[in-house]
């Protein structure tokens, strides 16, 4: 019997544990949760539609409208919630979920501002349009197709280093449109149509403003020209404006100081172009040249003295960007090659080879060939009085020939040593009434100066710009040159 008894206490000892009696509170934090939960599964099993709904309104048919600060406060409250049921590390816990690039990607994987069908490409140095076709490997009809249109042709065959292109390729490979910036004003657009393209010419607007700007010499024009933010074109022709009195090879000093007023273009609020110059003043070794741009009766735009008075003359004073004067004006000079004394009835300026060479003046050429110990030489009559002579030439400018009319600054030729030279230099002579003069002494004032109704027009309009320079402010200032070194 006790044998037995003890089976049975065994027995109901390791019967089934008693349950314990449940929590009311339990069942309503597992009610609160299930939604939070269920909520999760579906964000990691990937609810597309919902979740594009929310990115991307529209794709149904009947979008529900979220408010930002709402949806902004439900995320919040998701988040202390679940903080308030699972415990402080729930967030750790479940980061790899939340984070898992399998699931739903939040973030649009097409920028509509980037079509894959559009091709940019630049032009390099050498390119032509067909190679260009070949590179990208685009369809040789539609370039043959291309280069059949005659309007505006000559935008597609001239290409320059830097130019752009954007090209639209369209169904089956075939090019649909082009785009092609031929300058900073105007875009070439063409569109297929069959297997033929139109093409249009479309001109921006533009807006014209007035800048003034000032710069110092330090090494050269161009470096103080650039330092004042001027583009290498509004360079080259400040030079030229100021090419009949300054000698920019020769007269420059550390110092110089320049002031330019001209017309910069803008175009979406940026410059894309800086000219002409309106205004400009330059201070050359103590001394002061102005000069202002107007246009007269004739339609043609000339530059004057703020008295009205032209700034050309009848010659540039040099014909050639040179190294030195080799030799200078001298009736007894000794000649190195015939080891003689002999008149040297000109100016020698070494230069290098290949050089070019320009006429001083405007006139005709009246002589185009070789004479004996000259070379190659090119003669050009000025007028009445005035003739210049070019020599030890290395070869002439194309489309020259006897009775040609050339303009001052035109390039006629190209430095050389041919004839009885010793190297690379250009021999310049300048005759007043066949008379040898020196040609760094001789300059004759043109009669082109304003008078009358041009004249009042002219000090109306040069007063504002001669006013514009005076109280031009820098740009870009010279390299450590302070702000006042201008005044």
């Amino acid at each position: 019997m006790a044998r037995s008894t003890r089976v049975k206490s065994d027995y109901k000892a390791a019967s089934a544990p008693s349950r314990p009696k449940s929590n009311p509170m339990h069942w309503f934090i597992f009610g609160a949760a299930l939604p939070i939960l269920s909520l999760s599964f579906a964000l990691h099993m990937g609810d597309a539609a919902a979740m594009r709904q929310m990115i991307e309104p529209g794709v149904l048919e009947s979008p529900p409208s979220l408010d930002p600060e709402e949806s902004s406060g439900i995320l919040r409250l998701t988040e202390q919630t679940l903080t308030t049921i699972l415990g402080e590390n729930w967030h750790n816990e479940s980061t790899g979920l939340l984070s898992d690039r399998d699931g739903l990607d939040l973030m649009p994987t097409h920028d509509p501002f980037v079509d894959p069908d559009w091709i940019s490409l630049t032009v390099t140095r050498g390119d032509s349009l067909s190679q260009i076709f070949d590179r990208f490997e685009l369809p040789r009809q539609d370039l043959q197709a291309i280069t059949q249109i005659a309007t505006y042709k000559r935008y597609l065959r001239n290409l320059q280093p830097g130019d752009e292109f954007r090209i639209k390729v369209g169904d089956g490979g075939r090019i649909a449109e082009v785009i092609h910036d031929v300058d900073p004003l105007n875009t070439l657009h063409l569109v297929r149509e069959g297997e033929r393209f139109q093409s249009e010419l479309i001109t921006h607007p533009v807006e014209h403003r007035q800048i003034a700007t000032q710069g110092v010499i330090r090494s050269s024009l161009f470096q103080a020209g650039h330092d004042a933010g001027l583009s290498q074109q509004a360079i080259l022709q400040l030079a030229d404006i100021f090419a009949y009195e300054i000698d920019f090879a020769l007269d420059l000093r550390e110092g110089d100081q320049l002031r330019v007023v001209y017309e910069g273009s803008f175009r979406d609020g940026e410059q894309v172009l800086s000219g002409p110059i309106l205004a400009a003043e330059f201070r050359n070794q103590g001394k002061t040249y102005q000069a202002i741009r107007y246009t007269g009766k004739d339609g043609k735009s000339r530059y004057y003295s703020p008295e009205g008075k032209s700034l050309r003359k009848a010659f540039l004073r040099t014909p050639v960007d040179f190294t030195r004067i080799s030799s200078g004006f001298s009736l007894g000079r000794f000649h190195p090659i015939l080891n003689t004394i002999r008149a040297h009835k000109g100016v020698d300026y070494a230069a290098p080879r290949g050089t070019a060479i320009k006429a001083a003046g405007d006139g005709k050429l009246t002589f185009k060939g070789t004479k004996n110990g000259y070379g190659n030489v090119i003669e050009i009559t000025h007028d009445q009085h005035h003739s210049t002579l070019y020599a030890h030439m290395e070869g002439f400018a194309r489309g020259l020939s006897t009775g040609s009319a050339v303009k001052a600054g035109q390039v006629i030729g190209y430095v050389g040593s041919t004839g009885l030279a010793t190297g690379p230099h250009l021999h310049y002579e300048l005759r007043v009434d066949g008379v040898h003069r020196d040609p760094l002494k001789v300059n004759v004032a043109l009669a082109d100066n304003l008078d009358g109704r041009d004249l009042q027009s002219f000090k109306t309009q040069a007063g504002s710009l001669l006013a514009a320079l005076q109280t031009a402010r820098t740009t870009r200032l010279a390299q450590n040159t302070p702000a006042s070194s201008a005044n």
